[in-house]
């Protein structure tokens, strides 16, 4: 049976920022509540030429950043996902043996 890490929290930690500094004290890990989300890496930008549309349900599966602008996805829980940068692991992550 393996352990898995927590975040800070206590929950299990479902998000890891993957550009951590071992310098910084705090976690790279976080569960899906406590992760940062939104983030212009995300943005979809309709006035450039190279956009994607938005498709699904606005409010559900995308909102307005600015609108008639830029837009955002959302995850299942309507919620914008966080920077590009974390990496997600459904199960959460096991802790390294050493």
């Amino acid at each position: 049976m393996s352990n898995k890490i927590l975040c800070d929290c206590g929950k299990t930690a479902t998000w890891v920022y993957l550009p951590y500094s071992s310098v910084k004290t705090d976690s790279p890990y976080y569960c899906d509540e406590c992760v940062p989300r939104g983030c212009t890496c995300n943005y979809e930008n309709i006035l450039e030429l190279a956009y994607e549309e938005a498709t699904g349900e606005e409010g559900k599966d995308w909102h307005w950043v600015e609108k008639d602008k830029t837009w955002e996805r959302l995850d299942d829980s309507g919620k914008p996902y966080p920077c590009c940068e974390y990496d997600y692991e459904k199960e959460g992550f096991d802790e390294l043996k050493s």
